[in-house]
Order: C-alpha cells, then sequence, then structure tokens
C-alpha cells in the first residue's frame, strides 16, 4: 500500500460517522481542547432529555489549548469545570457530575464510569463521536 492511499484510508476511519442510538441512559463528555464538544454535548443531552451528564477532564495536556480557545489562558479552571459552563450555555438544565482530577483519557474513563449511575446501560462518550466523525 502507498503512502498515499494508506493516509486516505486512516482518514476515511477517523472521520466515519456512526447513527445515534434510539435511546440513551446517560452521556460522558472527556475533556479535550474542542469548546465544539461541550456544546454538542449539551445540546445532545436535551435532545434526549437527559437528566445526568458527566464531564471528566482535570489539568492534563489538553488543558492549555482548551483555555486558548475559549480565550481564558489565565484560567485555573479544570478542562471539566470549562466544559461545564458551556455546557449550561446551550441551555440544559439537568445535572451535571464532574471529574476535576483526570488528566489523561484512562484516567476520565475510570473516573467518569466512578460517577456514573449503576443502572445506566445504554451511554455514549462525546469526545469519541466528535474526533471520529462530526457533530451530529
Amino acid at each position: 500500500m502507498d503512502e498515499l492511499t494508506a493516509f486516505n484510508q486512516c482518514l476515511a476511519w477517523l472521520t466515519h460517522t456512526t447513527a445515534l442510538p434510539e435511546h440513551l441512559d446517560g452521556l460522558v463528555l472527556c475533556g479535550n481542547s474542542l469548546p465544539a464538544t461541550a456544546t454538542a454535548a449539551g445540546q445532545l443531552a436535551q435532545d434526549y432529555q437527559l437528566p445526568l451528564l458527566i464531564i471528566a477532564g482535570g489539568i492534563g495536556h489538553a488543558t492549555k489549548y482548551l483555555r486558548q480557545n475559549l480565550n481564558l489562558p489565565k484560567s485555573q479552571a479544570s478542562e471539566a469545570e470549562l466544559m461545564a459552563t458551556l455546557v449550561r450555555k446551550t441551555g440544559y438544565q439537568g445535572s451535571i457530575r464532574l471529574d476535576k482530577t483526570s488528566t489523561n483519557t484512562g484516567s476520565n474513563a475510570t473516573h467518569a464510569r466512578a460517577l456514573a449511575p449503576t443502572d445506566w446501560r445504554h451511554s455514549y462518550s462525546y469526545k469519541t463521536r466528535y474526533s471520529r466523525g462530526g457533530l451530529p
């Protein structure tokens, strides 16, 4: 396989979209540097009328870039706190549980799982969807 073919194959995988599920019990937003993910997660939570949203993200490698993207370079807030503010700006009125201690993707997942209700069977991670295919 030549380099261009491999590159195009990689792009196709990264931009592949999947249909949203018919039912969701909950939504997990993992910290990252893209404010649009928080806005889209807030809209999605409203569309599904979710009573709870979990946002995991402390201060890690993406925090500096998120703060820059929000024009808040001096902020000391965690990614979860910054994203919660953006989610609220969408009009989402449900509960938000924050993990403000995660510093990487693995701890985002572990800490978000610890915050999730035991009855969640169908949850969705918005960071994964956004990074692989765009907004709904």
